[in-house]
């Protein structure tokens, strides 16, 4: 994680890459496209002879139901100390588009425009959280270009009733994520994979479907390295149940399974209720290891009906392979310790990391 003295973009990780345009307006209709809602920033000019804003009357618009009430008071906090200066001072309206965009929640900042006598508006799109951070102590929203964003969190944060991806692996707790700030964004491979799983889900699944999974871990440190005996990514839930995904999203590779068929296999366990442990999701025919193995008829008497699961006949038709759960390694606790507020994050000095860019 390299110091910075500014605002800058963020690389976009690959997921973010394929739905970004280019140039701001593009960006800004993308945004309204995704519900990043259009915000106006306002604020009195007074007319003293010459036209005079004042940064301090600038306030957001209403927020989305999603967005941390901390961005309010970042935003006011921060605006509150600005000096005033002459509507006329093209520099300086500027440096205050400038200073609005260095937020971590502003994805995108229109030019100013000044209207007499009403003051001064700005259009800004905001970052949606996609993703959550862990720290030794908590966690941090991570948007969809890797941008972290301002806001602590003792407990895995939820937006819309559902638990947002964790992103592993989780020994990077007490490595590369215990330096993250709001405003550093993630530039390492095993991070921008799991992020671009994390958007991925919300693209293919519904709200209740997520739910459904619960909190989980997205381990994508050996995803591009996947093959037969190599599951790569990994999503670890809760209850000892585990994911295997492949290569993650928009990775390319000969034979990889789309997208949407790894998630379509997904629905398929979940259709199972609490029934499953594991889904290999690699394969045309998905894997599922099931918590009790299913009961099955005389081998004499299931072929005579037809009615085998493991007759030819049978296993042709069948969605998926039922997997006796003997027969393969189960997961184990996600592991995410204790995630009390607590003072771990403190008295850092200047210590940085190359996993985090700031």
């Amino acid at each position: 994680m390299n110091p910075r003295p500014g605002k800058e973009t963020p690389p976009p990780s690959e997921a973010a890459r394929g739905r970004s345009g280019r140039g701001l307006l593009l960006v800004l209709l993308l945004a309204a496209v995704a519900s990043i809602v259009v915000l106006g920033l306002r604020a009195g000019a007074r007319a003293s002879g010459f036209g005079e804003i004042d940064p301090a009357g600038l306030t957001l618009g209403e927020l989305p139901s999603w967005a941390d009430a901390r961005w309010t008071e970042e935003f006011e906090r921060v605006l509150g100390a600005y000096a005033p200066f002459s509507a006329e001072d093209e520099r300086a309206l500027d440096e205050l588009r400038q200073l609005v965009a260095s937020f971590p929640f502003v994805e995108a900042v229109g030019p100013p425009r000044v209207h007499w006598p009403d003051g001064l508006e700005l259009d800004i799109a905001v970052r949606r959280p996609v993703a959550s951070l862990p720290l030794e102590d908590g966690f941090l929203l991570v948007a969809a270009d890797g941008t972290i964003l301002t806001g602590f969190w003792p407990l895995p944060p939820r937006i819309d009733g559902v638990t947002l991806p964790i992103l592993g692996p989780l020994s990077d707790v007490e490595t590369v994520f215990r330096w993250a700030e709001p405003g550093d964004w993630l530039v390492e491979e095993a991070h921008t994979d799991a992020l671009d799983v994390a958007v991925s889900l919300a693209q293919h699944l519904s709200r209740d479907e997520r739910r459904e999974l619960g909190a989980l871990v997205i381990d994508a440190s050996r995803g591009r390295q996947t093959s037969v005996e190599e599951p790569g990514v990994r999503l670890e839930l809760e209850d000892e149940r585990l994911i295997l995904f492949g290569r993650p999203p928009y990775f390319d590779a000969p034979g990889e399974l789309p997208v949407a068929a790894k998630w379509a296999a997904v629905r398929r366990a979940q259709a199972l209720g609490e029934g499953w442990r594991l889904v290999d999701v690699r394969w045309d025919r998905p894997e599922i290891v099931l918590a009790t193995p299913p009961l099955l008829e005389a081998p004499e008497t299931a072929a005579a009906e037809g009615t085998n699961p493991r007759s030819p006949a049978r296993r042709a038709s069948a969605p998926v392979d039922l997997v006796d759960p003997l027969d393969r390694g189960l997961p184990g606790d996600l592991g995410l310790g204790d995630t009390g507020q607590g003072d771990t994050r403190r008295g850092r000095g200047d210590e940085r990391l190359a996993g985090l860019v700031r």
